[in-house]
């Protein structure tokens, strides 16, 4: 594993009232977060250069208003055809979440829409 250092002077500690391990904490998520955001990162990956489980990063990722799933309306109604078994392969929903569904992509729309994601 590689190690990066950056070096931070003492009045910026100072200012920031945060250690040394919350600064490393804090930079690490922004960054994880912004390459995420970008598509440098994929979900799992950016979780683990955290150091968090996939559901807690999906959390501050939402907090910071960044999309999970950023389909466009053709990848939703593939994406559910092979959820719902339609298609061959294996859905990349089901392999990273173990997310199994039988919904439209109307139906899903509406419960996004009505907030209830993550019920």
């Amino acid at each position: 594993m590689t190690q990066v250092t950056i070096p931070v002077a003492d009045t910026i500690l100072n200012s920031l009232n945060m250690n040394t391990v919350e600064i490393a904490f804090s930079m690490r998520k922004e960054f994880a977060l912004k390459n995420f955001h970008e598509g440098k990162l994929t979900l799992a990956q950016a979780a683990a250069f955290c150091g968090m489980n996939v559901y807690d990063f999906i959390s501050i990722a939402s907090q910071a208003g960044i999309p999970i799933i950023d389909y466009t309306i053709e990848e939703v109604d593939q994406e559910l055809a092979q959820l719902n078994g339609k298609t061959s392969g294996k859905s990349p929903l089901e392999g990273i979440m173990g997310i199994k569904v039988n919904i439209t992509t109307q139906e899903l729309v509406e419960i996004i829409r009505e907030g209830r994601a993550g019920e």
